[in-house]
C-alpha cells in the first residue's frame, strides 16, 4: 500500500469534519469520498469494525471491495437496472428482510447491563472445560518436494537433500504453533516424542520429504475469566439475543395464529416454464 493511500484510508476513521468531503478515489466517472467510505464502514458490526481498525491490509481490502461495488452500482443505475420488474421485486424483498431483522434485533436486544459480573462468573465456571487450550508445539520443517512419479534419479536427489538437512540442521522454515491434532497423522506416528529441540527422521509423504523439528512447547492451560471476559460477554449477549428472538416469535405466533388455506396453498407456486 502506498503511503498516500494508507493516509487516505486512515482518514475514513479520523478525518475532521472539514475533511470529510475529501475525494478518496475517482474511477470510471465515479467519485468516492472519505465520508462515503466511513458511512459504509459504520454498517459493520463492532467486531468487524475493530478488526479493520487493527489491520490496515484488511482495511484496504474492505475499502477496495466497497469501491468495486460502487462502480458496479453506477453502471447498473446508468442502465436503469433498478427499474426492471424482477429487480424491483428483489429490492422490495431485501428491504423487507432488512427491516424485519433490524426490528427483531431491537425488540430482542438484551438489557445493557447483561451479563452482570455474577452471570459472567457463573458462565465461566460452566464453560471452563470447553475453554481448555491444548498443549501446543512450535514447529519448523525442511521440505524437499518430489513428485510421486519422479524418476529414480530425482527420487535419490531429493532423499540426499533431506538427509543433508538432517545433518546440518539448516534451512528450517517455521510452520507456527500447532496442537497435536493439527499435526498430520502420518507425521505424528513418526514423531512419538514431541518435546523442545527434538527433530524427526526424514519422512516421505506423497508430496515429498519432510524433516520436522519441535522448537518449543506450551503446556495446556485454561484462560482466566479476565482473559476471556470480553469475548464471553459477547457470546452471552448473542445467545440471549437468539433466545429473546425465538421467544418473541413464539409469542407473536401464539397471539396471531397462522391459518393457511390448503387449496390456495397449491396455487402459490409460479407456473412452470419449458
Amino acid at each position: 500500500m502506498t503511503r498516500a493511500l494508507h493516509l487516505l484510508l486512515l482518514l475514513a476513521f479520523t478525518a475532521a469534519p472539514a475533511d470529510e468531503a475529501k475525494r478518496l478515489v475517482s474511477s470510471g466517472g465515479v467519485e468516492i469520498t472519505v465520508e462515503d467510505v466511513r458511512a459504509s464502514l459504520e454498517t459493520l458490526d463492532a467486531r468487524q469494525l475493530a478488526a479493520v481498525r487493527e489491520d490496515k491490509v484488511l482495511l484496504e481490502q474492505v475499502v477496495r471491495s466497497f469501491i468495486a461495488q460502487h462502480l458496479v452500482l453506477n453502471q447498473a443505475l446508468e442502465k436503469k437496472w433498478d427499474e426492471e420488474p424482477q429487480v424491483v421485486a428483489r429490492l422490495k424483498r431485501a428491504r423487507d428482510t432488512a427491516l424485519t431483522q433490524s426490528y427483531l434485533e431491537s425488540v430482542a436486544q438484551p438489557p445493557a447491563h447483561f451479563p452482570d459480573e455474577d452471570e459472567l462468573k457463573a458462565a465461566y465456571e460452566l464453560r471452563k472445560p470447553s475453554l481448555l487450550v491444548p498443549r501446543t508445539y512450535h514447529m519448523a520443517q525442511v521440505f524437499v518436494p518430489v513428485a510421486p512419479n519422479a524418476d529414480a534419479q530425482a527420487q535419490q536427489q531429493a532423499k540426499e537433500k533431506i538427509q543433508a538437512a538432517l545433518r546440518d540442521g539448516k534451512n528450517l522454515v517455521e510452520i507456527g504453533w500447532l496442537t497435536e491434532n493439527q499435526i498430520r497423522p502420518e507425521i505424528r506416528t513418526k514423531m512419538p516424542v514431541l518435546k523442545s529441540n527434538t527433530t524427526s527422521q526424514p519422512i516421505r509423504l506423497d508430496d515429498g520429504w519432510h524433516l520436522l523439528k519441535v522448537l518449543e512447547t506450551r503446556e495446556s492451560y485454561t484462560p482466566t475469566l479476565d482473559q476471556v471476559r470480553a469475548q464471553l460477554r459477547v457470546t452471552l449477549r448473542n445467545e440471549r439475543l437468539r433466545e429473546n428472538t425465538q421467544a418473541y416469535l413464539a409469542r407473536l405466533l401464539k397471539e396471531t395464529p397462522i391459518v393457511l388455506d390448503q387449496a390456495a396453498l397449491q396455487r402459490v407456486l409460479p407456473a412452470q416454464t419449458n
